[in-house]
């Protein structure tokens, strides 16, 4: 039996839960009681003796704060984040795609930047969709639209005066001889979110749903002002040097600081 205790999940959250056996990803409501214990139980999941139908023997302990009890600084991310997702633009997209019976969220710099207050001149977007299924979903609602993006699973459209660009989940791989990508769509949003840079660029809100995904710990370094990795940092700055060079901008334009086992300090302080 694992136990996993996540906070502040202000909005719910997909939270990843690791087993003898990989990790398994539940979904936590906001409301969810503090303290509550939630047990996971599926079909075909790892349990102790044999599979099929029963209890994963993993516990999954989620407290939920009080919004009354949040810093000032904490309740005023939450407030931004709130106002993006009841935009006109973010709005009609969630809407049209949870129709269609397809996910989608915003993700990245998007997340990152409402959080930071910064003005937003456009919104990516992540989606199960693929290209042709973006495409059919966004024209109906936008009055203009672009495919150029469509190889690696990017169609970009004007919606409600926004520029959005919403990209079929990816689960890329690296040669070990170059830093492009082999470009893989993937089938969850945690296989996406993985192959991001940052820990502050790997998180995602789930629309209309409004759940924050973060497994990593994104805000916990955003509200510390940290850049950390996803991944094993070597990993990370192995598949894409630029990744440093990143780094050292998010220090000088943002004020972050580097964290020491990112591996990146010689990059950001040069």
């Amino acid at each position: 039996e694992v136990l996993v205790t996540f906070p502040q999940l202000v909005f719910g959250a997909d939270v990843i839960v690791p087993t003898v056996a990989g990790t398994v990803s539940m979904r936590v409501s906001p409301g969810t009681a503090s303290g509550q214990v939630l047990h996971l139980r599926g079909r075909g999941l790892p349990r102790v003796n044999g599979s099929g139908t029963g209890d994963l023997h993993v516990r999954v302990q989620v407290w939920t704060p009080d919004v009354d009890a949040m810093s000032d600084e904490e309740r005023t991310l939450v407030k931004r984040l709130g106002e993006l997702a009841d935009s006109a633009a973010v709005s009609r997209l969630a809407a049209a795609f949870s129709a269609a019976g397809h996910e989608l969220a915003l993700v990245g710099g998007s997340v990152r930047d409402a959080f930071l207050n910064r003005d937003l001149t456009d919104l990516d977007f992540t989606t199960s969709a693929r290209p042709d299924d973006i495409l059919a979903l966004v024209t109906p609602i936008s009055d203009v639209q672009w495919d150029v993006g469509r190889d690696f699973g990017t169609i970009a459209a004007r919606i409600n005066g926004l520029t959005v660009e919403i990209t079929t989940y990816r689960a890329d791989a690296y040669d070990g001889e170059t830093r492009k990508p082999i470009v893989q769509f993937g089938d969850t949003l945690e296989d996406d979110l993985v192959r991001r840079d940052f820990t502050v660029n790997a998180m995602a809100l789930r629309l209309p749903e409004r759940q924050l995904v973060d497994p990593w710990g994104g805000l916990d370094d955003l509200l510390a002002r940290r850049i950390s990795t996803p991944g094993a940092p070597e990993v990370s700055f192995g598949d894409d040097p630029l990744r440093m060079l990143r780094a050292a901008r998010f220090t000088s334009q943002l004020g972050f600081t580097v964290a020491v086992e990112s591996g990146a300090g010689d990059a950001a302080n040069f």
